[in-house]
């Protein structure tokens, strides 16, 4: 597991194209009873440029703890299933993952609050996986 921190973000989003064309496989939230915390989970299709090309897609799950926020809209009009881009923002000590996002250059919490698919929370660890289709 690696975090995902506002120093290495710039890297991990060239490394994997700004999760162009990324396909959702699921996406889940976990409520603990002890002490109220929460955490998100969501798996994504992509491809990793770091590996050869008959490999280069993978299996990557964002694992995100102390969810302050966690919103997905799907709908007859719409979906999140394939992701165009992934932005990346840190405000008050949280991380925030937009999906779906509202404008390409985000200046703040509020464009990210647009989105249809967004998890802020604490802490974000992500885990890379063998591509298979049906998970």
């Amino acid at each position: 597991m690696e975090e995902l921190t506002f120093s290495n973000a710039s890297t991990f989003l060239q490394r994997f194209q700004s999760f162009h064309d990324a396909l959702v496989r699921e996406a889940r939230m976990q409520f603990m009873t002890k002490h109220s915390l929460t955490r998100a989970e969501v798996t994504l299709s992509v491809q990793d440029t770091g590996k050869k090309s008959n490999e280069s897609w993978v299996n990557l799950t964002f694992k995100i703890d102390n969810v302050a926020s966690f919103k997905l809209l799907e709908g007859p009009k719409t979906t999140c299933v394939v992701i165009t881009e992934l932005k990346i923002g840190f405000f008050e000590d949280k991380i925030y993952l937009d999906f779906s996002p509202y404008t390409e250059k985000p200046e703040g919490v509020g464009d990210f609050e647009k989105s249809d698919f967004l998890i802020a929370g604490e802490r974000c660890v992500w885990v890379m996986s063998p591509y298979t289709e049906g998970l």
